[in-house]
């Protein structure tokens, strides 16, 4: 979905960012899945324009919000067949290796 954009290249996550408005930065990003990621023509991205305009709680929850889908993402990579990590299943040994060690266990 494509989002609208002023002449300038602001959305709407822009300029709630911009006003200090957090109830409809969250909004905007939670339930409308706005772009936390979209340039203006200058190339701020919203969380950039709350913190030029100093509004610090906005600025706060857009990083924390970065860190989730970061860590999201993360875990769906881990998940993923071929994403690396094997999806936290628990790695086994090669069956030479667990025999010697059985064998060591048991004496021999």
């Amino acid at each position: 979905m494509r989002e609208e954009r002023a002449a300038d290249g602001l959305t709407a996550l822009h300029i709630a960012a911009e006003e200090g408005h957090l109830g409809i930065v969250r909004w905007s990003v939670e339930e409308t899945g706005a772009d936390m990621y979209a340039k203006d023509e200058y190339g701020r991205q919203p969380k950039e324009s709350a913190r030029w305009w100093m509004h610090e709680q906005v600025v706060v929850y857009l990083e924390r919000r970065e860190r989730v889908v970061l860590e999201e993402a993360k875990k769906k990579k881990r998940g993923s067949p071929g994403g690396g990590g094997g999806g936290g299943e628990e790695r086994k040994q090669p069956s030479s290796v667990s025999g010697r060690r059985r064998r060591k266990e048991e004496g021999g």
